[in-house]
């Protein structure tokens, strides 16, 4: 994938150094793509690829998080080290709502309670993490697929945030040998086909999806690390 580092929009802005080569590799394709599932095993620094792609592709605009918890803080965390004056707010950990933050941190259990604040923000860019948790067909999924801009008929436009980003390292749909449209669950095959009406649910995931194993990371002659 190093070729896609020349065409990826927005990467003059990152910082030379401070990805190692498959991160680097990771982000352009985040940025080429712009709607994508991030299935990266774990270890591989999938949180630094999003909030980098996010940075280069949407840098003035509004991100939304949504993560489970116990990983809200690691998120304002992360943010802080690529961005460290970016205004975050963290719901449900922050005492006072911020005045206007660029970065929106929520867990999937209180979506509901802050659905019609987050339905009222447009955003640039939404990065849904352990993506696994909306696999399923249930309320929590559809506020999720609302802020992704899923619609209900497959045939409709895309609208919503221009970038989306959903990050899983639990072995899911398509990361390990699903060939058959019938096994691609209702969410991410809604995911796909908002991307291309026409296609196959399975070819058009693939197209959609990246994803790398850690025993395929080697030691390059620069001492960073290299995925082969």
């Amino acid at each position: 994938m190093n070729e896609l580092t020349q065409f990826a929009p927005g990467l003059d802005k990152i910082e030379a150094g401070s990805l190692y080569p498959h991160q680097a590799d990771g982000v352009a394709y985040l940025l080429s793509k712009k709607r994508v599932i991030l299935a990266d095993d774990m270890g591989l620094g999938k949180t630094r690829q999003a909030i980098v792609a996010m940075e280069a592709g949407a840098p003035e605009d509004k991100i939304l998080v949504v993560c489970p918890a116990s990983l809200k803080l690691n998120w304002k965390r992360e943010s802080q080290l690529v961005d460290t004056a970016a205004a975050i707010e963290v719901i449900g950990v922050d005492r006072e709502t911020a005045d206007d933050p660029r970065w929106l941190i929520v867990n999937y259990d209180i979506l509901r309670k802050h659905a019609d604040r987050l339905h009222d923000i447009e955003w640039a860019g939404v990065i849904l993490d352990e993506a696994h948790f909306i696999k399923n067909a249930s309320q929590r999924t559809n506020y999720c697929l609302k802020l992704l801009g899923v619609q209900a008929d497959a045939n409709a436009p895309v609208i919503g945030p221009e970038y989306v980003f959903l990050l899983t390292g639990t072995p899911m749909i398509l990361a390990d040998g699903y060939t058959d449209d019938q096994q691609a669950e209702g969410p991410f095959q809604s995911f796909a086909l908002c991307r291309s009406p026409g296609g196959s649910v399975v070819s058009v995931l693939r197209k959609a999806l990246l994803r790398r194993l850690p025993q395929r990371l080697r030691l390059g002659d620069d001492g960073g690390l290299q995925y082969r």
